[in-house]
């Protein structure tokens, strides 16, 4: 199943880390192979592609300019218009480019010069070459409720590698070395990895039981989980009004927020702020799992494809829900998957406040190349759950309000005030229905 990204004002989708581009033979010639790679996936798979003939044009372009930047005249190069000869003759002038200078590192980047030069001419500022070793789009974990172990799971039974100060693990006494013989009653000497994680980790306040074995000696503790680790959150509670600030969707941003809502309602919290402002976006499955917090069932948004294909991306019917009110807040650095997520949640009927969003609404699939360089390329567009496109018009919020940026996330932020009154008044009125019905039954 492939995993979707959306990196920084940009939709991704991707397999794992990346997807592999088309099968392209491997000649050795790193640069060429790419640019091969790079062209096929552009005329076969991008939204709206160019020519292939202008494309070709784009590279040798591309080449010249490479050329003339090391200070080297441009070598002559003809195009017939014949796709498949010109195709070939790019390819061969990108090898011809390394022997003339030499090295292999040469060859490299002109094949990287005439992908580029392709892109110009696509013209789509969100198809983008990112380079080895460049660091785009890597995403920073984050933060989860458990215990607070660090296990070497390619060992049976797991092995505790790191014990995480200030953890409930800590506190217990767990040490470097403990095996993890059992989980709540369950032997983990053929359990999954996966299983391993999943038992050990849980909503916050909730309780495991394991076993250790320790120098021969076995012990059982009860540990309580708690918040972890958290990167990509800020969360304070006023009263019964919870509030979560998501800085972006980079991994485990779903797990990071249902760990926070649910210690947020656990501590009594029965309505949420969650702000998006100045979020720029992330995984796109992320952004569905922190969506299928806020939404019982339904969609979360459409892809649409290259010839109007449509994927609905429906909420995940399970797991942990909040319960509660909630208003979410965007403004115009607000983009891509944290728009996703507002109008998912906006469309179920919650209100917006704030400023419209950035209004980034292309798809792009990340596809590694031979080399190791990386293409994000655009190859759909994603609609809100009602049918509305956010390309270049962003979401507009129900409440239009703004802050100074020296308050922005404190008591005196007037786009907080604002959330914070309305679910206070909504929280009250369902309070005193309550209270009505309780009198009239």
């Amino acid at each position: 199943m492939r995993r979707y990204l959306i990196v920084f004002l940009l939709l991704v989708l991707a397999l794992g880390a990346a997807a592999v581009a088309p099968a392209v033979a491997q000649s050795g010639h790193v640069g060429a192979d790419a640019f091969e790679a790079a062209y096929l996936l552009i005329t076969r798979e991008h939204l709206s592609p160019a020519a292939p003939r202008d494309l070709l044009r784009g590279a040798a372009a591309g080449l010249e300019a490479y050329l003339r930047g090391r200070g080297l005249p441009p070598q002559p190069l003809v195009l017939s218009g014949h796709e498949g000869r010109d195709l070939e003759a790019v390819r061969a002038a990108v090898i011809a480019v390394g022997r003339r200078l030499g090295s292999a590192a040469a060859e490299r980047d002109a094949g990287y010069a005439a992908i580029e030069g392709m892109l110009r001419v696509l013209g789509d500022p969100f198809t983008r070459l990112l380079l080895p070793g460049s660091g785009r789009g890597e995403a920073r974990p984050g933060g989860y409720s458990g215990v607070g172990v660090v296990l070497d799971l390619e060992v049976r039974p797991p092995m505790v590698v790191e014990v995480i100060d200030g953890s409930p693990a800590q506190r217990a006494g767990l040490r470097r070395g403990d095996l993890i013989m059992e989980i709540d009653g369950r032997p983990t000497l053929t359990m999954p990895p996966e299983e391993v994680i999943g038992r050990l980790r849980g909503l916050p306040g909730t309780s495991v039981v394991i076993r250790v074995r320790r120098s021969g000696a076995e012990l059982t503790v009860t540990l309580v989980r708690e918040l972890i680790g958290l990167r990509q959150t800020a969360f304070r509670l006023w009263g019964t009004v919870g509030y979560l600030r998501l800085e972006e969707f980079a991994a485990g941003a779903g797990e990071e927020v249902v760990a926070v809502t649910a210690e947020l309602q656990r501590r009594g919290a029965r309505g949420l702020i969650l702000d998006l402002r100045g979020n720029p976006g992330g995984f796109l499955d992320e952004a569905v799992a922190v969506a299928s917090v806020f939404l019982q069932q339904g969609t979360v948004a459409v892809l649409v494809g290259r010839e109007g294909r449509r994927t609905r991306l429906d909420a995940s019917p399970g797991g942990f829900k909040f319960t509660g009110a909630v208003v979410v807040l965007v403004d115009g650095r607000t983009a891509s998957a944290a728009e996703m997520v507002a109008g998912a949640v906006a469309d179920a009927g919650r209100p917006v406040v704030g400023k419209r969003t950035f209004g980034k609404g292309t798809v792009q699939e990340l596809r590694r190349l031979p080399g190791g360089a990386v293409l994000q390329l655009t190859v759909a567009q994603y609609l809100t759950p009602s049918g509305a496109s956010v390309e270049g018009r962003g979401i507009l919020p129900q409440v239009e309000v703004e802050t100074e940026e020296a308050t922005f996330g404190t008591d005196d932020d007037r786009v907080i005030q604002t959330a914070r009154r309305w679910l206070e008044t909504r929280l009250g009125a369902l309070l005193l229905r309550a209270a009505q019905e309780g009198i009239l039954s």
